[in-house]
């Protein structure tokens, strides 16, 4: 073993799907960016299932943020 980090598990099912440090890399980076304000922020710790299952419950709940996709 070389270097083993430690996996970011999604906030929603708990799937380990990435490292940590780059989960917390791109939060941080992402942070100030328009489009990961408010609640978008926490989809980068989701897997890609939940992240696209979150996206899409906001669009139903919301139809007029299907003009911001």
């Amino acid at each position: 073993m070389i270097h083993e980090e430690e996996a970011a598990c999604c906030l929603s099912c708990g799937k380990a799907f990435a490292p940590a440090s780059m989960i917390a890399m791109l939060t941080e980076k992402l942070q100030g960016h328009s489009q990961f304000q408010g609640d978008a922020i926490r989809r980068l710790s989701m897997c890609e299932d939940c992240r696209v299952r979150d996206i899409f419950s906001d669009m139903a709940d919301d139809p007029l943020r299907q003009l911001n996709v």
